[in-house]
């Protein structure tokens, strides 16, 4: 036999508010605390539909938030119940994290992606920290050409105390700049042109030193 419960609605506690309902074509309803927390339908299913302060955490073998969604502040975690950022993925031990593999004949990529708007913005970092402590960088910036946005430079940053400060950087046509920010033969630090010369200039002192052990 079949039992229809075509428009109905299931009640499942006693102040009515917590539910089950087909009351949609090929559609069932999850209501809980008076809020539709799960869709099921043809071509979906929807965790809080409601888009409510709601929080969905799918538990391992060994861990209890194996994916975490924090539905208060948008975010998500992988092995972390408390992301502090938009995705924030918590190593199971040392060596683990986040690998891109395929047995296919492709490349994986791994893409950053922004319309910045100005010459000289940042298009990416990618920061080192330890213990929350920013000491170094690697950072894309947007070059010249704010048309056609198709140019850029990279630097490289370290810092000794404090903030990481410059301390290399590949510019858009390929020179290598070291203590330095722009070509140049007489502008101290050091510059390899990738068609031209090795340059090596300091204000005093001595400029280089090139030699050999044996």
């Amino acid at each position: 036999g079949v039992i229809n419960f075509n428009g109905k609605e299931i009640t499942l506690d006693a102040d009515f508010d917590t539910s089950i309902t087909a009351d949609t074509d090929d559609q069932i309803d999850i209501r809980v605390g008076g809020s539709d927390q799960i869709k099921i339908a043809t071509g979906e299913v929807a965790f809080n539909e409601a888009s409510g302060d709601v929080d969905f955490r799918v538990e391992s073998n060994g861990s209890a938030n194996m994916l975490f969604v924090d539905g208060g502040n948008n975010r998500i975690g992988i092995n972390n119940g408390s992301p502090s950022d938009d995705f924030e993925l918590t190593p199971s031990a040392d060596g683990k994290g986040i690998t891109l593999k395929t047995t296919d004949n492709v490349r994986p990529y791994f893409n950053i992606d922004a319309n910045r708007s100005g010459a000289g913005n940042n298009l990416g970092n990618i920061n080192f920290k330890w213990n929350g402590t920013e000491v170094a960088r690697i950072i894309g910036v947007a070059g010249a050409d704010t048309t056609n946005k198709d140019d850029a430079l990279i630097t490289f940053q370290t810092a000794s105390a404090g903030s990481p400060d410059e301390r290399m950087r590949i510019d858009s046509s390929g020179n290598v700049l070291v203590g330095k920010t722009s070509t140049g033969d007489f502008t101290t630090g050091f510059e390899v042109q990738p068609a031209g010369a090795i340059v090596l200039y300091r204000s005093s002192g001595v400029a280089g030193l090139f030699g050999r052990t044996d």
